[in-house]
């Protein structure tokens, strides 16, 4: 269930505008992963079954509350507060069945496991708007702090029994992960029409953003509880990216085009603090990169309504923070999530090609991808590690088809279709 309360209120030069609202979750997910161990000429060798119920709830409270003041007719000052809090549970029921090529089984494990996220956050934004005139040229600026914080408490319960139902084993492994990230950015952008009708617009951000993350595990068993340090991580990342772009476009009667050009520059440091196992590590990245668009239509008949656009750009897509983080964290005792601090960033070519008839537009689009993010799957002694990767290239292909008609005053028929092709070339772990 989704709640929520919103408000406005204007007085003269002042507008205050704010909203609370609450959203809580209740589900399930109802797992099963089933694993064949081959042996090397291709015969059975084990198998694994594993069935995992997963139950989660969630709650999130957050809030929002902006206030403009108009100085005059042409001069805006704002400042913007939001927050939210979201604490949630996921337990999980798991049983892994062992058993050799002829299915007689061998062992059985018992999971239960718990994990306690809580997510809580907190920004500002200052903003500043003026109108030079009524033709539209304008200046605007926004400064912005956003602070993140989130702890995470784990706990992994695992028995071994016999066929007979004997307990053979049992192991506990906690552990606590607090993290935090703050963000700082800043941008101006201007807008400026020419006599000519041609518009210019120009503008420049800058941020930067630090996360620390901590991971520490402990094992008990036996009745000794001694520091898991294959486990247990301290990693810090900060990102600075600083940015600038100018674009132009002019509408005549027909055609309308515009352009731009986008530079942006990135330096990034990442730094996996060791442990008496485990030693320090450093990265440190510095990238720029152009990122240039291009947009064309031309209206084949003086009504408009039927239309030829040709649209272009060059996209970056960066890692998420999560992804970059090394920690080594368990989803189960044989399946563990892991992130990779030596990510690239995406960058895709993207142009489509589409012809509008009344309320009938066909598509054509192509896109190609380089260093294309997804997940890897890594078995290492029989143990399963999920990580992002660099997968390499993709090229995507696609044509569709968007309408809709009026059949009746009271009655409306809309229709879409895409058939789509993906092709991906990938070069990773053993091929």
């Amino acid at each position: 269930t989704s709640n929520s309360f919103n408000f406005n209120y204007r007085n003269n030069k002042l507008n205050v505008t704010g909203s609370l609202s609450y959203n809580t979750n209740n589900g399930y997910n109802d797992l099963d992963i089933n694993r064949h161990f081959l042996n090397p000429d291709g015969s059975l060798s084990s198998n694994f079954l594993q069935n995992s119920f997963i139950r989660r709830t969630m709650q999130a409270y957050s809030g929002r509350i902006g206030i403009d003041y108009y100085a005059s007719d042409k001069t805006t000052w704002g400042i913007g507060i939001n927050g939210l809090y979201n604490p949630s549970d996921r337990k999980t029921l798991a049983t892994s069945k062992l058993s050799d090529a002829q299915n007689v089984l061998d062992s059985t494990i018992i999971a239960d496991n718990k994990d306690h996220p809580l997510f809580k956050n907190g920004g500002v934004n200052l903003n500043y708007r003026h109108q030079f005139d009524k033709n539209g040229k304008e200046l605007t600026a926004d400064f912005d702090y956003i602070k993140y914080n989130s702890s995470r408490q784990q706990s992994f319960d695992n028995r071994t029994y016999l066929p007979d139902g004997t307990m053979t084993a049992g192991d506990l492994l906690t552990g606590s992960l607090p993290a935090s990230i703050d963000i700082f950015a800043a941008k101006t952008d201007y807008t400026h029409p020419l006599a000519n009708g041609v518009k210019l617009s120009a503008g420049l951000k800058a941020s930067y953003t630090k996360t620390d993350n901590i991971a520490e595990y402990f094992d008990a068993a036996n009745g000794v509880t001694t520091p898991d340090y294959d486990k247990t991580n301290h990693f810090l990342y900060n990102e600075q990216i600083n940015a600038g772009y100018i674009n132009a476009s002019k509408d005549f009667k027909r055609i309308s085009i515009q352009a731009g050009l986008r530079f942006e520059n990135t330096i990034s440091n990442g730094h996996q603090l060791g442990n008496i196992q485990k030693p320090d590590s450093v990265f440190k990245r510095n990238y720029n990169g152009l990122f240039p668009t291009f947009y064309f239509q031309y209206k084949l008949d003086s009504a408009g309504k039927q239309q030829i656009t040709l649209d272009y750009g060059r996209r970056i897509d960066r890692p998420a923070y999560q992804d970059l983080n090394p920690f080594v964290s368990p989803i189960d005792k044989f399946t563990y999530y892991t992130g990779n601090p030596f990510l690239k960033p995406t960058y895709s070519n993207n142009i489509e090609l589409s012809y509008t008839w009344g309320n009938v537009t066909l598509g054509l689009d192509y896109s190609k991808t380089k260093d294309d993010e997804n997940e890897t799957i890594e078995i290492v002694d029989g143990i399963y590690y999920s990580r992002p990767g660099n997968l390499g290239s993709v090229v995507n292909k696609g044509i569709s088809v968007d309408g809709g008609f009026d059949i009746t005053k009271w009655f409306n028929l809309h229709f879409f279709g895409m058939l789509r092709n993906i092709h991906s070339v990938s070069d990773f772990y053993t091929g």
